[in-house]
C-alpha cells in the first residue's frame, strides 16, 4: 500500500510539473522578454539622454573616428588642424549629438522590439550570460536601427555648437585640412561621420540595456510585471 501511495505521489508530482510547463508557452516567454527589453530601453534613455550621459561615461563615450585619431598622431598634421579646428569640440559635439538624439531612440528601438520574433525563446530564457535578449535584438535589428536612428543623429550633428558651426561643419573643416596636406596618405571622408556616431550611439544604448536586463533577471519581482515575475521567477520551464 505504501508503495502504491508513493507511486501515486510521484505520478502526481510528474503531472503537476507537466501542467506548469505547459502553462509557460514560447509566446509568453517572448512577451516577457519584450517587456524586459522595453524596460532596458527606458533605462538606457534615462541614463544617456542627459548632459554627459555619453561624454561623462567612459564605458560609452564616443571618441573621434579611428581615422581621425590616427592622422592626429602626426604632430605636424595635429598642429595644422589645431590652427583651424578644435578637435576636442568635435568630440564633445559628437557626444552631445548622441545625448540629444536619445529621446528618439525610445520609439525607434521599441518599434523594433515589437516586431521581434523569438525563434528560440528557450536559449534566451536559460542563457548563461544574462544579456541574451538584448544580444538577440542587436543581432536581429541592428541594420534596421542604424537606418532609422541615423536621421535624428544627423539632425543633431547639424545643430550649431560653436560660432555658427555644427559638429558636421567642424569635422568637414578638419577633413579639409588633412586632405589638402601634400604628404597625407589618403583622404578622410567627412560624410561618414553620421554613420559612425549612429553606430557608436547604438552600441552605448545596448550596453546600458544589457546592464538593465541582468538587473531584471536577478530581481524579476521588482519591476512590476506579473509576466516577468512568472517567466524569470524560477520554478517554471519552457
Amino acid at each position: 500500500m505504501k508503495k502504491l501511495i508513493y507511486c501515486l505521489l510521484i505520478a502526481g508530482s510528474f503531472f503537476t510539473a507537466c501542467e506548469v510547463v505547459e502553462k509557460l508557452s514560447q509566446g509568453e516567454v517572448s512577451a516577457a522578454f519584450k517587456e524586459v527589453l522595453d524596460i532596458g530601453v527606458d533605462s538606457a534613455v534615462d541614463v544617456l539622454g542627459v548632459e554627459d550621459g555619453y561624454y561623462g561615461d567612459e564605458e560609452v563615450k564616443i571618441p573621434l573616428p579611428p581615422e581621425a585619431q590616427k592622422v592626429l598622431e602626426n604632430a605636424t598634421i595635429k598642429a595644422l588642424v589645431a590652427a583651424v579646428v578644435d578637435m576636442e569640440q568635435v568630440e564633445l559635439g559628437i557626444n552631445r549629438s548622441a545625448e540629444a538624439a536619445s529621446d528618439a531612440a525610445t520609439e525607434i528601438i521599441k518599434g523594433a522590439i515589437a516586431d521581434l520574433t523569438f525563434t528560440d525563446a528557450a536559449s534566451i530564457l536559460y542563457g548563461a550570460n544574462g544579456n541574451e535578449a538584448t544580444e538577440y535584438l542587436k543581432a536581429e535589428a541592428f541594420d534596421q536601427l542604424m537606418e532609422a536612428y541615423g536621421t535624428p543623429i544627423n539632425k543633431q550633428l547639424d545643430q550649431e555648437i560653436l560660432a555658427g558651426q555644427s559638429t558636421n561643419d567642424l569635422y568637414r573643416a578638419f577633413a579639409g585640412v588633412y586632405n589638402a596636406y601634400p604628404f597625407s596618405s589618403g583622404t578622410i571622408d567627412a560624410e561618414t561621420l553620421g554613420a559612425y556616431v549612429t553606430e557608436k550611439a547604438l552600441d552605448g544604448m545596448f550596453i546600458k540595456m544589457e546592464e538593465r536586463e541582468r538587473e531584471v533577471r536577478a530581481n524579476p519581482s521588482e519591476f512590476g510585471s506579473s509576466l516577468i515575475s512568472r517567466v524569470l521567477g524560477g520554478g517554471i520551464g519552457l
